[in-house]
């Protein structure tokens, strides 16, 4: 198993704890319903992925083309 999948997996477990402690706390108290909450996990999963995304582009980019100034 290579270094990238150990980090993934580790950190899919512990957003996956994270969800789940929360899912059950709030919901024993039926503050938030089911459907708010793929609302608020799938925006910040979209969030989470778009800023993961800008920080390899702009390194990929940063690598290629470097710091040029015209």
């Amino acid at each position: 198993m290579r270094m990238n999948e150990k980090i993934s997996s580790m950190a899919s477990y512990f957003w996956n704890a994270i969800c789940g402690f929360f899912a059950g706390f709030l919901g024993l108290l039926g503050m938030i319903s089911p459907d708010w909450w793929m609302v608020i996990i799938s925006f910040l999963g979209m969030v989470i992925t778009a800023v993961i995304n800008y920080y390899f582009q702009k390194k990929r980019y940063d690598k290629e083309f470097g710091y040029e100034q015209d």
